[in-house]
């Protein structure tokens, strides 16, 4: 579940590191700030979420969905196109499908696998 407030999307899978057994796997919106590679042209943001590993799918959830809160309540700044740089491990959800249907009125979104 996405919590725009907290910025992080929280999953039921658990992390396979021995002295984290049990709890939860989350990305922030703060983690997506520090590890996501960011370039920019005049009309293009080009963010690769390729060192997220096996969470490229959370990481994209919780950006678009950042996007999205900002998009719903007219704080957005920028209305420059995104693309989002993926590898093969990226499997893509249902959720990230609607945040780009949802933001393609005035935003466009695409995921390119590198």
């Amino acid at each position: 579940m996405y919590n725009p407030n907290e910025g992080m999307f929280i999953h039921n899978r658990k992390r396979a590191v021995p002295e984290e057994k049990g709890k939860e796997i989350c990305v922030t919106r703060d983690d997506f700030n520090r590890r996501a590679v960011r370039n920019e042209t005049e009309t293009t943001v080009l963010l690769d979420v390729r060192p997220f590993g096996s969470l490229q799918e959370d990481a994209v959830t919780v950006f678009l969905g950042e996007q999205e809160f900002q998009h719903s309540t007219g704080a957005r700044k920028s209305w420059k196109n995104i693309l989002l740089v993926v590898d093969r491990k990226f499997r893509g959800s249902a959720q990230i499908d609607g945040f780009i249907e949802h933001l393609r009125p005035g935003l466009r979104v695409s995921i390119e696998m590198r």
